[in-house]
């Protein structure tokens, strides 16, 4: 039987002895990983911040806002969007292997 890897929140729950809390949040070990919806606002407030960064160097590239807002508007979804489902499906196929 090959071996698996175990889940990441199982694995981190080996390690851990005791949850501690800071400022009201559970914390999972030393390294202070916060449970996941903080960390799901982390991430949308880093797409908020990418996105932003995108359209002001759009609009410093091509000088016009028109064109700024048709770069993120068709640019974003056509070569963004795919790359992160892609990444999506590599970190899926990680947790979840499928058996042999």
């Amino acid at each position: 039987m090959p071996h698996t890897k175990r889940p990441i929140r199982e694995r981190l729950s080996l390690v851990v002895q005791a949850p501690r809390i800071q400022h009201g949040v559970r914390l999972v070990r030393k390294t202070m990983l916060p449970p996941q919806r903080h960390s799901r606002l982390k991430r949308m407030g880093a797409t908020a911040a990418a996105l932003v960064g995108l359209g002001v160097a759009a609009y410093f590239g091509t000088g016009s806002i028109g064109w700024a807002v048709l770069l993120l508007v068709v640019g974003v979804p056509v070569l963004v969007l795919p790359v992160l489902l892609l990444i999506g499906m590599v970190l899926e196929a990680r947790e979840n292997p499928e058996p042999d």
